[in-house]
């Protein structure tokens, strides 16, 4: 049978004669759109590119349903099926009640019907996320509808991701420490854990001097904590992927513009990914004449610097006093008022 265009294919695959390899082509056919860069900071460019993609999602998921109905077990089903319940809220913010809902019936439906162990426990995790996602922003439902699965399932993984969703909503200090050091004691050495720890050593950091010692990406000369002691300091975590970081910069050059003779120093910490991440940082920085230094830790969102204080997620800015101990975690709203401030009083 000829490969046809994606759309043909949600009325010729129906027959199931048709061979697994020929749906496996047709579902591969269906490619995302392509992310340019360049134009990531462009106020319409997102929104277009999750439009396109939503419908390609869209077009994937009757595809992969197709592909499960006539082939269960085949190895590739378990992938297919997750890629799926995954694209049904990738890229709304928030799902809507009704996507969530269809969501958790069709998980539900194929959990029930299904004897395969592993494609009936990854249909429970999904229906148990989408109920968590349901229930969000409040921490006790979000819970509720996870422990479930975390019962059921204890030595799985995905469980991490939805009691640290939980824990991340609690409003109480103490009930959300207790949550996070429950993500690090059931699911220790999952990033999950390791953000949950970073969480619990930022609170303990507040108030204290955070070190950092570095060689710059761009001038490679060394940047050193102790060395900036008498400056406040801003640390910003981003990374050149990151369209609201990028959207942010004009603003921390006009920051640095106005403050840096005054007693600013402002360190970009990126989370850029390994593989052509130092270039496109490097690259970046030339292009937009950004003059402050740049850690660029290597790894990613993974990296050891930005996971050791709990950073999972972008742009995220933090404030150092003129003696080096971190005053503000969250640094972004109100950012010169407080810089000002802080050079002004020392407070």
């Amino acid at each position: 049978m000829p490969i046809l265009a994606p759309l043909a294919l949600l009325s010729a695959l129906s027959a199931p004669q048709v061979s697994a390899d020929t749906r496996l082509a047709a579902i591969k056919a269906v490619r995302d759109p392509e992310w340019d860069v360049a134009k990531s900071a462009e106020p319409t460019y997102r929104s277009a590119w999750v439009a396109k993609f939503l419908e390609q999602a869209a077009q994937r998921r009757t595809l992969i349903l197709e592909f499960y109905r006539a082939y269960p077990k085949h190895p590739e089903t378990l992938d297919l099926l997750n890629r799926r319940w995954n694209e049904m809220t990738q890229y709304q913010f928030p799902p809507s009640p009704k996507t969530l809902q269809l969501a958790r019936e069709d998980a539900a439906r194929i959990e029930r019907e299904n004897r395969d162990p592993a494609i009936a426990q990854a249909a429970a995790y999904w229906r148990a996320n989408f109920g968590v996602m349901a229930a969000a922003p409040n921490a006790d439902g979000m819970l509720a509808a996870a422990e479930p699965f975390l019962r059921r399932f204890p030595k799985d993984a995905r469980g991490s991701g939805m009691l640290f969703a939980a824990a991340e909503q609690t409003k109480d200090p103490e009930r959300q420490a207790e949550r996070f050091r429950r993500v690090a004691k059931a699911f220790p050495g999952t990033r999950d854990a390791r953000i949950a720890l970073g969480t619990l050593h930022l609170r303990q950091s507040i108030g204290k001097p955070l070190p950092f010692d570095f060689t710059d990406a761009v001038s490679g000369r060394r940047v050193n904590s102790a060395d900036l002691r008498g400056k406040v300091v801003v640390l910003d975590f981003w990374a050149t992927w990151c369209g609201p970081c990028l959207a942010e910069m004009p603003k921390m050059k006009k920051l640095y513009a106005e403050y840096r003779h005054k007693g600013l120093e402002i360190v970009g910490v990126s989370l850029d990914y390994p593989a052509n991440g130092l270039k496109a940082l490097q690259s970046y920085v030339a292009k937009e004449k950004i003059e402050w230094p740049q850690y660029f830790q290597g790894n990613g969102v993974d990296s050891d610097f930005s996971m050791r204080y709990g950073v999972n997620a972008i742009p995220r800015l933090f404030i150092l006093d003129r003696e080096g101990r971190l005053i503000d975690a969250e640094g972004r709203e109100g950012l010169e008022a407080k810089v000002r401030r802080l050079i002004e009083t020392g407070k």
